[in-house]
């Protein structure tokens, strides 16, 4: 596989579509169209890589499409895992043995 400056442009786009859409969450409040949002990011970054590369526009869409929803994955697994994760001080005593000293 031929990794050329379209390929590279693809891994750097998540980031790029990470940040926008956290700017965008000011104006639209509604969740339900973030993934939307992610996806076309993507798809409209990577046609610009490939129009400024002269890359294939297909390879663009479908690595668009990807990136938007890599992205979307990336931020949904980082927030469901700091949220599942108990601060210490939030800790019951009810969690502690019965026979372990505090």
């Amino acid at each position: 596989m031929d990794f050329n400056l379209a390929s590279y442009g693809f891994l750097g786009s998540v980031p790029l579509i990470l940040g926008i859409v956290q700017a965008v969450k000011a104006w639209v409040k509604d969740s339900r169209f973030y993934p939307v949002i992610s996806i076309i990011l993507g798809i409209a970054i990577n046609i610009l890589i490939a129009l400024g590369t002269g890359g294939s526009y297909i390879a663009a869409v479908f690595m668009g499409v990807i990136a938007g929803l890599s992205a979307g994955g990336i931020y949904g697994a980082a927030t469901t895992k700091v949220d599942k994760v108990e601060k210490p001080s939030e800790a019951k005593t009810s969690d502690i043995n019965p026979g372990q000293k505090q």
